[in-house]
């Protein structure tokens, strides 16, 4: 239950990610506000972010190739550095689609605004803090999530015992 409660969220923010890229893509933007847009991902520094999807990825891959060739092991393992460093320069076309759906959702001016704050000290701390911040929050949700979820479980048993339902 929880897995599928799992996989339908990542294909919703799935969805939702490529319907924010699809219309960004659609959207005629100026080659200006892509450049505020851009120092704003730059200033954001999405490296670990992207660095972090690519390692997962080759994780992912090799461990499947060696769960079904584990004599390969070695070879598997090399190919998967070798793959992985052939996206390295692709990072700045991610982040010019970055770029794309913050000039999609953000005027020039308050892009400059936010610029302004990631520059200032407290936005430099946001930046910092943001990652540790998230995985704390996330972690709060889970237990949320666990905690409710047994909740009401609880809550509908007893309800359904009430009205003469043994589950």
């Amino acid at each position: 239950m929880v897995f599928a409660k799992t996989c339908r969220r990542l294909l919703l923010a799935g969805l939702i990610a490529f319907a924010g890229i699809a219309g960004a893509a659609a959207q005629e933007i100026s080659p200006d506000h892509l450049a505020v847009a851009r120092k704003l991902v730059d200033l954001q520094d999405h490296g670990a972010t992207w660095e972090r999807a690519v390692v997962n990825t080759a994780v992912e891959a090799t461990r499947a190739f060696i769960n079904d060739n584990p004599d390969l092991a070695k070879p598997i393992s090399d190919t998967a550095e070798q793959v992985m460093a052939s996206y390295r320069d692709q990072k700045s076309a991610l982040f010019d689609q970055y770029a794309r759906i913050y000039a999609v959702n953000y005027s020039v001016e308050e892009l400059n605004e936010l610029i302004a704050f990631y520059s200032s000290d407290i936005g430099q701390k946001w930046l910092k803090n943001t990652p540790e911040v998230n995985r704390a929050l996330q972690l709060a949700l889970t237990v949320y999530e666990n905690n409710v979820s047994r909740e009401f479980i609880a809550k509908m048993r007893a309800s359904l015992a009430e009205q003469g339902y043994n589950l």
